[in-house]
């Protein structure tokens, strides 16, 4: 089986060609199929594959494939005084000289699995250059279970 026909049927299986649901009325399975096609015109190791499927997964989540560098031409004023870095949309300062931070690199995820993020999320940047990440913090099932267990 060739990687595309593999990839048609996965795509088929989980319905994502389906006009009806909550898949864009189909569009999310051809825009997968276009993908794949260009993927398997590549002609990729299965090493080389790897490396371009995980750098084009990061680039499909706003992420640099670099450090950042703080520079000044990677901010954008964005509010009055905010300023945005270009290259990573989670990472801020206050003022052009102002201490950067990243507004979610604590990722909460609740007792339901659902994910957000609180003030509690921002890291401060001590220096760059600077590889954003994110930590993924699960939350106990039942605080009041564990504030039992501890007391016992």
């Amino acid at each position: 089986m060739s990687f595309l026909e593999f990839a048609k049927n996965e795509i088929e299986k989980a319905g994502l060609f389906s006009e009806e649901g909550d898949f864009y009325g189909g569009m999310i399975g051809k825009a997968l199929m276009e993908l794949c096609e260009v993927f398997s015109k590549q002609n990729h190791s299965e090493m080389s594959a790897n490396i371009v499927a995980s750098l084009f997964k990061r680039l499909t989540e706003w992420q640099p494939l670099s450090p950042l560098t703080g520079n000044e031409d990677e901010w954008i004023e964005v509010g009055p005084g905010i300023y945005q870095n270009k290259r990573c949309p989670s990472v801020f300062k206050e003022g052009s000289e102002g201490q950067a931070y990243q507004i979610d690199y604590f990722v909460f995820i609740d007792k339901n699995g659902a994910f957000y993020t609180s003030k509690n999320s921002r890291k401060y940047i001590e220096s760059f250059p600077y590889v954003p990440q994110t930590i993924y913090v699960r939350e106990d099932k039942d605080k009041r279970e564990q504030e039992k267990r501890e007391n016992d």
